[in-house]
């Protein structure tokens, strides 16, 4: 099993005080219920990490080899330092029994300097990543009413032409472009927001994302996107579902010149090799 040792050379000697310190922030992080910054998730893989960010549905952990540090603040919660691989939702964290001892670090005397850092062991809970299925949800869209030319900024016969040509020239293309959906693994729905040579991020409820739809068919993304899938990973759902994306009212680009549109795109669900 991998474990994250700290990065930081920092005392082991508590005296008395520093130990009045650690039992007080240790009750403290024991009312907070939930998976924590800090606890230990067993992978479906088999290896053990720790949790390092709280997205507040998922929880991203430690990266394999990588070593990192966790500070143990007067609230009880711990503020981790170093790589962070994808987030796990907390929907697929199971917990199990017993805790086990987790390495923090805080300030001596809560006094905080440099070079002042003492180290502890402190109990952990212990979850496991687990499948959990869900049904696939699309997003609820609905087309915008087709106008007169007209230039006002609003979605025009004008705008509705240039949508159809970029529709035609995506529906060309049998492979998976941004913009699309996937259905991942759990059964949510999300979609291909930047393309690699071999995988795809994708898009995440934490954080809102806007499809820009060029006139050749392809999609820019703007937006955050931590996780992704490898495009070998990709297979045709064999369906469509309508989606939103923007264009530039009449073609020409400009500030404040973007109108809203749906389209058909592909879905794509991930199947893990």
């Amino acid at each position: 099993m991998t474990t994250t040792q700290p990065l930081r050379q920092d005392r082991t000697d508590l005296d008395d005080r520093d130990e009045d310190i650690l039992f007080e922030r240790v009750t403290r992080r024991a009312h907070i219920k939930g998976p924590r910054v800090g606890d230990f998730c067993i992978m479906k893989t088999g290896e053990t990490r720790r949790f390092t960010h709280d997205w507040g549905d998922a929880l991203q952990v430690t990266v394999r080899d990588q070593a990192g540090s966790f500070y143990f603040a007067s609230t009880g919660n711990l503020d981790y330092s170093g790589s962070l691989d994808p987030a796990i939702r907390k929907t697929n964290l199971e917990e199990c029994e017993g805790l086990r001892e987790g390495a923090v670090w805080f300030f001596h005397h809560n006094e905080h300097r440099a070079h002042n850092g003492v180290a502890a062991m402190i109990p952990c809970r212990v979850y496991r990543e687990i499948d959990v299925a869900v049904a696939p949800e699309f997003e609820d869209v609905v087309a915008p009413e087709i106008v007169p030319v007209t230039e006002d900024i609003v979605f025009d016969e004008k705008d509705a032409a240039l949508l159809g040509t970029a529709m035609r020239f995506r529906s060309l293309v049998f492979k998976p472009l941004v913009g699309d959906y996937v259905i991942l693994a759990s059964g949510e729905v999300r979609r291909l927001a930047f393309a690699y040579s071999n995988r795809f991020q994708i898009t995440t409820p934490r954080f809102a994302c806007s499809f820009h739809l060029h006139d050749v068919g392809t999609m820019s993304c703007s937006g955050a996107f931590p996780e992704s899938v490898p495009t070998a990973d990709l297979e045709d759902a064999g369906f469509t579902r309508a989606a939103r994306a923007w264009i530039f009212h009449h073609g020409r680009s400009g500030g404040g010149r973007g109108v809203d549109v749906v389209l058909p795109v592909r879905v794509w669900r991930e199947v893990v090799r």
